[in-house]
């Protein structure tokens, strides 16, 4: 009898190999995040991101010293295998600031496996680098 089972793969988002444009643009939604789920509705940011945070964040009791995860749902990202000289995985990032979102290379802890069901999902900023935490569930 098969299961399902859920587990989440973190994957670095390579910065260092993002151009000026594209990690302005997670700089600025990340930056547009943290001020929506602190009360500014006028916050510009897409709008699957403003009902991501709406689902997943309690606003009652936020830390002004700590950054939270932004929330992205699984129906507005991608991540797909590529095999090209930069990296095998990409992950298109849904921004306001453009059109269609940000491609942005990847690096997994592990593997992803091709039968897995990507779900919603959060990027988390650490010292000035991303890490995509995907929630994945397969088949075992």
């Amino acid at each position: 009898m098969m299961q399902e089972a859920e587990k989440t793969i973190v994957a670095k988002i390579r910065t260092d190999e993002l151009t000026q444009t594209k990690r302005e643009a997670l700089d600025y939604e990340f930056s547009e995040f943290q001020a929506y789920i602190r009360g500014d509705d006028d916050a510009e940011l897409y709008s699957a991101t403003k009902q991501a945070a709406d689902a997943y964040i309690d606003t009652e009791n936020l830390r002004d010293d700590h950054e939270y995860p932004w929330f992205i749902r699984n129906d507005v990202f991608d991540v797909e295998q590529h095999d090209t000289e930069l990296a095998d995985w990409w992950m298109n990032i849904p921004v306001s600031q453009v059109y269609g979102g940000v491609n942005v290379p990847i690096n997994p802890h592990e593997s992803i496996p091709d039968d897995a069901e990507v779900k919603d999902s959060k990027i988390v900023k650490e010292d000035g680098d991303y890490y995509a935490h995907l929630s994945i569930k397969q088949r075992v």
